[in-house]
């Protein structure tokens, strides 16, 4: 109800005066400052006053208007988490934007203010959104100045790491997941994004390290198994490989790559017996994955490049 209540407070502010801008808002960002509640209490004066002019059906309008489509911008849960964005605020600007013309209505007698008092409104707000729309170049430019502006958030650096790794860029991705885990040593999918950097630079003992705490802090987190497994075979240790996955079925019975990890692994460590095994399992209670493990275990090579059989 807190973080309603500073939302709210700052999307008056806006209204009037849009700076600063982010592309991005956590927590941290909606302290009310000193400005922030003189501006949003123009804005009620504004309504206020264009109805004390002669335009209160206009205001009511607008006024209705802005708090019909103020209600999904206090909605985080449905924007991915973001808590507050100016972008949000298009529909509801068009309330304020009839409400802005009510007034410059009702003072058309002296132009001169006029003119200079909507110069001013517009060019100020525009000069801002030009200067704010450089972070939108890519999402590593937009998630650097979300750790720039907001460096006790862990969702910057975490999706700044996304970002970077996207880009094959792990290096400088691992660097950003170990600033998020610092703040948050929670964050489960910090841990398990880094193990993915990791293992894609060939440092797999951290990489089976990163997976082992991902799983340890969300043990549901099936990505997390699968590769931990993988990670095991692609060392050579087998046996650990095989007991991930087994690990990993207790929570996901009908898996296909969790089903497909162990029979791969089993083949590979040459227990072909053991595969086979694991498929006649498989058939009491899932016979349709059970077929696509004989398509796995038929095109495995034998130790002589002849094709297995079940």
């Amino acid at each position: 109800m807190t973080y309603i209540f500073g939302i709210l407070i700052i999307y008056g502010r806006l209204r009037i005066l849009s700076c600063p801008l982010r592309g991005y808002y956590s927590p941290q960002e909606l302290a009310i400052t000193g400005i922030t509640i003189p501006a949003f209490l123009m804005v009620v004066l504004l309504f206020v006053l264009a109805g004390k002019r002669g335009r209160r059906n206009t205001a009511v309008f607008a006024a209705l208007w802005t708090i019909i489509f103020l209600f999904p911008a206090l909605m985080p849960d449905q924007r991915g988490g973001a808590l507050l964005a100016e972008r949000f605020l298009c529909l509801l600007s068009v309330g304020f934007c009839l409400l802005g013309g009510t007034l410059a209505e009702t003072w058309l007698r002296n132009r001169r203010l006029l003119a200079g008092g909507l110069g001013v409104l517009v060019a100020l707000p525009a000069a801002g959104s030009v200067w704010q729309g450089r972070v939108w170049k890519n999402e590593i430019v937009l998630f650097g100045e979300f750790t720039s502006v907001s460096p006790g958030s862990r969702l910057g650096y975490y999706n700044l790491g996304s970002a970077l790794a996207d880009q094959s860029r792990h290096h400088e991705a691992i660097a950003e997941f170990q600033h998020a885990v610092r703040i948050d040593p929670g964050h489960f999918q910090s841990f398990y994004n880094m193990g993915s950097s990791l293992w894609d630079l060939g440092r797999n003992r951290e990489a089976t390290s990163s997976y082992h705490t991902a799983i340890r802090i969300e043990p549901n987190l099936e990505p997390a198994w699968l590769n931990l497994g993988l990670v095991y075979r692609d060392e050579g240790v087998l046996e650990r490989s095989i007991q991930t996955y087994k690990d990993g079925l207790h929570l996901f019975p009908d898996g296909l790559q969790m089903n497909a990890g162990l029979v791969l692994s089993c083949l590979k460590m040459g227990d072909i017996w053991a595969a086979k095994e694991h498929r006649r399992l498989l058939e009491r209670n899932n016979p349709d994955l059970a077929g696509l493990i004989v398509t796995i275990i038929s095109r495995y090579p034998g130790e002589k490049g002849e094709p297995g059989t079940p």
